[in-house]
């Protein structure tokens, strides 16, 4: 199998950093290339992985050599080139495979929209998904910088949920926002934080002093810098 990896790639990216990892450790049982567009910012990884820079004009060839496509999709501009590429790759139906690092892509598209004159686009999609002049209204409330508590009934993840074929989730609790409980075509992580409420409650139970009113917080693994 011949795989296309589409990714930010630059050091201060964790997506970039599992990447590196997921790609190189891949390259020893398959045939896969990293795929990163021209100007990706900022300084980027060393890998021993195949890498193609790739402008936009010769991407859809590029995208015909590969049997499938992975795109690794986050809600930050980093992001941009990588929409990009999947929207190509879905208008020449080339197998693709969504791995949603989050939930929540309505910054994401609007400023992908905004950056290359698409506006009309972001406001009729999410006209299509949330309700005639929704639009509007919420490209309003992101350039007038609300809360995010007040846009998360529209998140925006229909366009890109829509653009794969199948899906790599972090979490059941992921899988569910994003609409993707009843497909099957979808690899669902193991977290542990769906598991932590149970733990915590069970704590709760031993301690009738309610924790003196702290906040119980319960973690594994190592988190990243940026959480």
């Amino acid at each position: 199998m011949k795989l296309a990896w589409f990714t930010p790639f630059m050091r201060q990216s964790a997506i970039a950093r599992y990447s590196k990892v997921v790609v190189e450790g891949l390259a020893d049982r398959i045939d896969v290339t990293l795929m990163l567009p021209e100007g990706t910012p900022g300084e980027m990884l060393e890998t021993t992985a195949a890498t193609i820079l790739y402008g936009p004009d010769e991407l859809p060839a590029l995208l015909d050599r590969f049997d499938a496509s992975v795109f690794n999709m986050g809600d930050s501009p980093n992001h941009f080139g990588v929409w990009a590429a999947m929207q190509c790759a879905y208008a020449r139906l080339i197998p693709t495979v969504a791995v949603m690092h989050d939930v929540f892509y309505l910054h994401l598209l609007h400023d992908y929209a905004c950056v290359t004159g698409r506006s009309d686009w972001f406001r009729s999609q999410a006209n299509l998904r949330y309700g005639a002049a929704a639009g509007g209204r919420l490209a309003e409330s992101l350039e007038s910088g609300v809360a995010l508590d007040v846009l998360e009934a529209h998140p925006m993840s229909e366009p890109i949920v829509e653009s794969a074929d199948a899906f790599f989730v972090h979490s059941r609790y992921c899988r569910q926002k994003l609409g993707l409980e009843h497909d099957a075509d979808v690899v669902e992580l193991f977290i542990p934080s769906e598991y932590a409420s149970r733990a915590a409650s069970a704590c709760a139970d031993d301690a009738p002093n309610d924790f003196d009113n702290r906040i119980v917080v319960l973690t594994l693994g190592v988190g990243n810098p940026n959480k």
